[in-house]
């Protein structure tokens, strides 16, 4: 399990029909313990009988053991300390994206709780655009998170959609924020977060479109700030493009349903996902 260290031991038992060993079907298990220095917790998993051609594989059980504990584990680490940031990664094994992310947060914040947590998913979000874009991370041909915010940042002084005191902002923040990329998102990211989801329009026209478009906000609140000015073509759009997303899924499940077709819960968890 990517982020822990753990132990465990396979087993691997032939069975017996009438005294004698049976040698087509096998009951194999697993036992995995962690983290492995001080176990905390252990989970048992045995499957008999496999249903597959090739039974003697303890790596069923391994399975199941890891899908459980990628579900049980907690996504929170505190640490014994007194801190004013907070961290969040994800490690990736090989293509694999759903490994789940995980939070170290110090014991005793000293600096307030809710902006360092937005400051975090700032940066993470725009780690992970970086990991997965890799060194097309800023190539506007290839549009993303980071490569549309990076061409805002370094053609801002030519973006005729600015007005003269928005770009006036933006060479102040620059200059406050070292000239670092991240930083001067993670800025915006907190303003969008803390202001102009609850209706306090503070971004310029161009950033809130960025962000918008790869941040969308939670349902609720895209309703809420539908009836502003700022906000009722981004959220008219937005709809439209996740409507279009859907409706192949939709029909999809109707056409499974209609046939008594057991629909696999990842489309349908796709489906949710894009109404949300």
């Amino acid at each position: 399990v990517a982020g822990y260290s753990m132990g465990g031991k396979t087993g691997t038992a032939q069975k017996s029909v009438s005294g004698a060993k049976d040698e087509d079907n096998y009951l194999v298990s697993f036992i995995g313990y962690l983290p492995a220095d001080d176990p905390q917790l252990v989970i048992y998993a045995v499957v008999d009988e496999p249903n597959t051609q090739e039974q003697a594989h303890s790596t069923y059980a391994q399975n199941i053991v890891r899908e459980i504990l990628e579900e049980i584990l907690p996504y929170m680490i505190l640490m014994p300390n007194v801190g004013s940031r907070m961290a969040l990664w994800q490690e990736i094994e090989g293509k694999d994206r759903g490994t789940p992310g995980r939070m170290v947060i110090p014991i005793f914040m000293a600096e307030d709780i809710s902006k360092a947590f937005v400051t975090m998913c700032g940066e993470y979000r725009w780690e992970m655009c970086k990991t997965m874009q890799g060194v097309h991370w800023n190539d506007i041909t290839d549009p993303s998170l980071t490569a549309e915010y990076n061409d805002y940042i370094q053609c801002f002084k030519k973006n005729r959609t600015l007005t003269t005191d928005n770009k006036e902002k933006i060479k102040i923040t620059l200059k406050k924020m070292g000239n670092n990329m991240k930083r001067v998102f993670v800025s915006d990211y907190m303003l969008y977060i803390q202001s102009e989801s609850k209706g306090s329009p503070v971004m310029n026209k161009v950033s809130r479109g960025i962000l918008f478009k790869y941040c969308p906000l939670e349902k609720s609140v895209r309703k809420n700030l539908s009836a502003n000015p700022q906000y009722e073509a981004l959220v008219t759009a937005y709809e439209n493009q996740t409507a279009q997303k859907a409706h192949p899924i939709e029909m999809l499940i109707q056409r499974l349903e209609s046939k008594k077709v057991e629909v696999p819960e990842p489309i349908r968890e796709q489906l949710a996902f894009l109404q949300r």
